[in-house]
């Protein structure tokens, strides 16, 4: 919310929306900002930009071809464990399936919204940046190919993490 907060005090008139999933119960009373339930690709093709989780959103964004970022915060245990057991150089699965960082992640205390802001406003002010994620993207969707794209994820993603045990 701070982000967009920042992004609406840089960019006058800058319409933030926020997709719900159908499982999260946000508060309205506590979101400044329209709230659209169980339609994120759609709000994906209609943005301009988008932050997104770490997840299957980032993909969705991949192929709405929207340029994001990816923030990511959890437990500070939970990422201490993550970080000692999963030995993956990114967690947002565009750049996982594209096998490098083609958009920017900001985890746990990288999580700085006016740094977010930054590099959202870049992705819309700066044609040379935004080619740069859109090229990526692109690169994505090349690699998700076809149908039964979740299943070559899914294997991409086992790859990286390695043997168990």
């Amino acid at each position: 919310m701070a982000t967009g907060r920042e992004l609406q005090r840089r960019i006058p008139g800058l319409q933030v929306l926020v997709s719900v999933a159908p499982t999260v119960a946000l508060d309205s009373a506590r979101c400044p900002f329209r709230l659209v339930h169980s339609a994120s690709l759609s709000v994906l093709r209609a943005a301009d930009i988008a932050l997104c989780k770490s997840g299957t959103t980032t993909l969705e964004a991949a192929i709405a071809d929207c340029p994001l970022i990816v923030a990511y915060r959890t437990g500070r245990i939970n990422y201490a464990l993550a970080k000692r057991f999963v030995k993956v150089p990114n967690i947002g699965l565009v750049n996982v399936v594209a096998g490098r960082q083609i958009v920017s992640e900001f985890i746990q205390d990288k999580i700085v919204p006016s740094k977010m802001a930054d590099v959202l406003a870049a992705l819309l002010s700066d044609d040379a940046a935004r080619e740069e994620v859109l090229s990526g993207l692109a690169e994505v969707r090349g690699k998700l190919g076809q149908p039964g794209a979740a299943d070559r994820v899914a294997r991409m993603v086992s790859e990286l993490a390695g043997p168990r045990g």
